[in-house]
């Protein structure tokens, strides 16, 4: 009785605190509709690299103001604020 009760109160406390980091993920493609294969997309200190679809996820942002930047072939291609409040945030970007 005693370990379900203390799994109740961890569980509780996990759904009330509040969630202090995102995932953010989305699509980068050119302007011709084409995916940007292997890019760097960085928000913070976390990064990760696009697929072959142009997919990118992020995860464990912690909330609040960052930059994300979008690099290809070791150039920065895009950059921009983003404000980080949401557990999931859904990024899409063209690039020129």
């Amino acid at each position: 009785m005693k370990k379900s009760w203390i799994l109740l109160v961890l569980l509780a406390a996990t759904l009330v605190w509040p969630q202090n980091s995102a995932t953010i993920y989305g699509r980068i493609q050119w302007g011709n509709g084409r995916p940007v294969v292997k890019a760097v997309v960085k928000v913070g200190n976390v990064y990760d690299y696009t697929d072959v679809d142009g997919r990118y996820r992020l995860k464990g942002v912690p909330y609040g103001r960052h930059k994300f930047r979008i690099y290809y072939n070791r150039q920065l291609r895009r950059e921009f604020d983003l404000r980080v409040n949401a557990p999931r945030i859904r990024r899409d970007v063209v690039l020129k």
